[in-house]
């Protein structure tokens, strides 16, 4: 009779206790089979993670360029934007008590990144192919940077800026000032 009671009891308590964290079976068949498993295939987020991503480094890679102003500017421009990463930069200066500034033109480009224009700047923020095409070159230092980065797990995210055009001269060409990282938060 012991065990007659036991075992489905303690079948109905850890399938409660695994719901409580988030993870949810099938039925008592299913747990019992659990130790047969030699493999678990979990989908890319929200399985294991927050789906909250947060900024966990920012590189300078210019000269006179601080992490401070790298923030407030990637901020600045994502300000606009509804992407969970762009809303994890303007949480972090904010965070920060960085001031943020109204940007002008944003676009949105869709897989590759923004490209805005804030105060006296026309910044690209995302990824390797809109740094391509906003015709950005990546020294080695900053391939390396990125690949140790991504190494650790982290998404870096490039920003370039260059000044916007201005009446008496010419507008430069977008180099790459920073690099920011971000990664969602283990639940």
């Amino acid at each position: 009779c012991a065990l007659g009671l036991a075992t489905p009891t303690s079948i109905m308590v850890g399938i409660g206790k695994g719901a409580e964290y988030g993870v949810l079976l099938r039925g008592g068949d299913a747990l019992e089979r659990a130790h047969q498993l030699t493999t678990v295939v979990l989908d890319k987020t929200g399985t294991l993670t927050k789906g909250e991503p947060s900024v966990r480094t920012v590189l300078p890679l210019a000269e006179g360029w601080t992490v401070e102003r790298i923030v407030a500017l990637a901020a600045s421009a994502e300000r606009g934007s509804e992407h969970p990463v762009g809303e994890a930069i303007v949480r972090y200066a904010r965070d920060l008590g960085l001031p943020l500034e109204d940007a002008e033109q944003f676009t949105a480009v869709a897989g590759h990144g923004i490209r805005a224009t804030v105060g006296r700047h026309d910044l690209y923020l995302g990824n390797l192919r809109l740094m391509e095409t906003a015709g950005v070159a990546l020294d080695p230092a900053a391939a390396q940077a990125m690949d140790r980065l991504s190494a650790a797990g982290l998404t870096p995210m490039c920003l370039a800026a260059c000044r916007t055009a201005q009446p008496d001269g010419p507008q430069g060409k977008p180099h790459l000032v920073g690099l920011l990282a971000v990664a969602d938060t283990l639940k």
